[in-house]
C-alpha cells in the first residue's frame, strides 16, 4: 500500500520556517510504501539529495499523518521515474521570502509530490491550472480528494 506521509520536525529550524511560510502543521509530503501495516521506505525530494528513495526512519519527525488519495499507486509509480532529479533550493528559499522562483526538473517535496499526482489522477490532488511548483504540503492538505489514513505522531 502507498501512502501520503505529512510529517514536521518541531526541533528543526528549516521545518519552523517552512510551517510558518505556508502556515501549516506540517514542513513536509512525501509516498511512504507501507506492508502489513509498517512503514517500509518513502519516496520524495529532500534537500539533501533530491528525489531519491528513503528507509522509512531516515528521520525523526515530531508530527506525522498518513493520508490517501486517488491513483495513489499511479502516482507513485510516475514518482519512481524521476528518481535522480535535484532538489529545488531556490524554490524553498522563495517559500521563505515569498518569491517564489524555480528551476525546471528540480523539485521540492510538495511540487514533487503534486506532479506525481497530476500525471497520474483524472481527478487531480490540485487544481490543474495551478502549477506544481507553486504547491505546498498546505495545499495538499486542502485537497478534498486527499483522506487521511492514520494519524501517527502528534
Amino acid at each position: 500500500m502507498i501512502v501520503l506521509r505529512f510529517l514536521t520536525d518541531r526541533l528543526n529550524v528549516e521545518s519552523a520556517v517552512i510551517r510558518f511560510a505556508t502556515r501549516s502543521w506540517c514542513s513536509h509530503v512525501e509516498f511512504c510504501r507501507v506492508e502489513n501495516g509498517i512503514a517500509v521506505d518513502t519516496l520524495g525530494s529532500r534537500l539533501r539529495d533530491g528525489v531519491q528513495i528513503r528507509t522509512y526512519d531516515y528521520c525523526r519527525p515530531t508530527a506525522e499523518s498518513w493520508f490517501t488519495a486517488p491513483n495513489i499507486q499511479d502516482a507513485y509509480d510516475f514518482g519512481l521515474t524521476l528518481v535522480g532529479k535535484k532538489y529545488d533550493w531556490l524554490d524553498i528559499l522563495g517559500i521563505g521570502f515569498n518569491t517564489r522562483q524555480h528551476r525546471e526538473g528540480n523539485y521540492i517535496c510538495s511540487s514533487f509530490i503534486d506532479a506525481c499526482g497530476k500525471a497520474a489522477s483524472p481527478m487531480r490532488w490540485t487544481n490543474i491550472h495551478f502549477p506544481s511548483r507553486l504547491v505546498t504540503p498546505r495545499d495538499l492538505l486542502a485537497s478534498p480528494v486527499i483522506t487521511r489514513v492514520r494519524r501517527v505522531l502528534g
